[in-house]
């Protein structure tokens, strides 16, 4: 049996004559062949720092399966990194390499580098074909799948970007015996909220295989992360080729980030993490879609001790009321200067809810962190 015919593919259906593959399995990279790069004679291959030294073997096996000219363009790290100056000097990259419109940007890494790697490919030259292949958890089983890009701005997370769609995804699991402990269960905060939203039999999944999990190795239990990504994939899948640019079922998604991009945004993309924020605002929206009688309240201890039970980081410092709710108000899903939540309504359902008061919202948050309001 060839290594290509042993991975699995799922599609984004974007149109009814519109789509795109993603790849799962060990070397999937394999399949990437000259339809995918069509007439390119040059390929970039954007990535970071420590993912260039935790998988340079595998970025030379890429460079080297490529049948064209290929280089490689590095940027640092981190969140606090995920700006249009960068972006501005992946472009710089791309015409220092004398890329033009038929050439194509690989991204190699996490979430950070995948949105901007995706900005950059669809502005340059008005849009030059992109290839992602994901490297985190996170990125797997979300941030690379369904074509949102962008960079964050002092004044909000991912305010500037795009929706533009790679022409295939790479998801080799294997890569995740180059992340830590903590970088896997960045990943597992996006896993449970598809297991929240929309798939009770995921949620009851993880709860049954805590343990292994817990252990945040790919290599202790391989099949254990192979059905947490591919149940991913579908769920995103399934959500995008419903809605692609997010006009109102693909909301859904945002379980949790609501909160937690504030949460992202008052610390300056630096204090905590994005898997984090997302655990911290799973837990808010849910105490108060409970508050505000959505959700019965048997539900929340599930809920909430299935997240902690992973020892998420659920403390944060002392924050100035105005600036988060001021953040909060830049959520990207704010309609007529009201804020929009996606609630669970039972697990593995929710419903979109606006007009929730400051007063709710204050209680929540204190209800998880205490009183931490100057």
């Amino acid at each position: 049996m060839s290594v290509t015919s042993a991975l699995k593919t799922y599609y984004i259906n974007i149109a009814q004559d519109r789509k795109y593959p993603i790849i799962f399995g060990e070397n999937a990279y394999l399949s990437i062949d000259q339809k995918d790069l069509g007439d390119a004679t040059r390929a970039l291959i954007v990535t970071n720092r420590s993912i260039h030294e935790a998988c340079s073997e595998f970025i030379s096996n890429l460079q080297d399966h490529l049948s064209v000219d290929v280089d490689v363009f590095i940027l640092d790290d981190g969140e606090s990194f995920k700006s249009l100056e960068s972006v501005s000097s992946i472009i710089d990259a791309c015409i220092a390499h004398d890329m033009g419109r038929k050439d194509a940007l690989i991204a190699v890494g996490g979430g950070v580098v995948g949105d901007m790697v995706g900005f950059a490919a669809s502005i340059y030259l008005r849009g030059i074909s992109l290839i992602q292949i994901p490297t985190s958890l996170l990125a797997q089983v979300d941030a690379a799948i369904g074509g949102k890009t962008g960079v964050n701005h002092s004044e909000g997370k991912n305010l500037i970007g795009t929706f533009y769609q790679p022409v295939k995804t790479i998801v080799d699991p294997t890569l995740l015996r180059s992340l830590s402990q903590d970088r896997m269960k960045e990943g597992l905060a996006e896993v449970i909220k598809y297991g929240v939203i929309m798939d009770k039999p995921l949620f009851w999944y993880i709860e049954q295989h805590m343990d292994a999990i817990k252990t945040f190795s790919y290599d202790d239990c391989p099949d254990v992360w192979h059905f947490l990504i591919e149940k991913s994939i579908q769920n995103k899948a399934l959500v995008v080729s419903q809605d692609e640019k997010e006009a109102q079922y693909r909301e859904i998604l945002n379980f949790g980030h609501t909160i937690g991009h504030a949460i992202e945004s008052v610390f300056s993309y630096s204090k905590v993490s994005h898997g984090e924020a997302v655990a911290m605002g799973m837990i808010v929206e849910t105490i108060l879609s409970v508050n505000l009688r959505h959700l019965s309240p048997d539900h929340l201890p599930r809920i909430q001790s299935l997240i902690e039970g992973f020892d998420f980081n659920l403390s944060l410092s002392d924050v100035d009321a105005g600036v988060f709710f001021s953040a909060l108000k830049r959520d990207k899903k704010v309609r007529k200067g009201t804020v929009r939540f996606i609630f669970p309504t039972d697990i593995g359902q929710t419903k979109s809810v606006d007009g929730v008061s400051h007063d709710s919202i204050r209680e929540a948050i204190q209800a998880l962190f205490g009183d931490i309001f100057k």
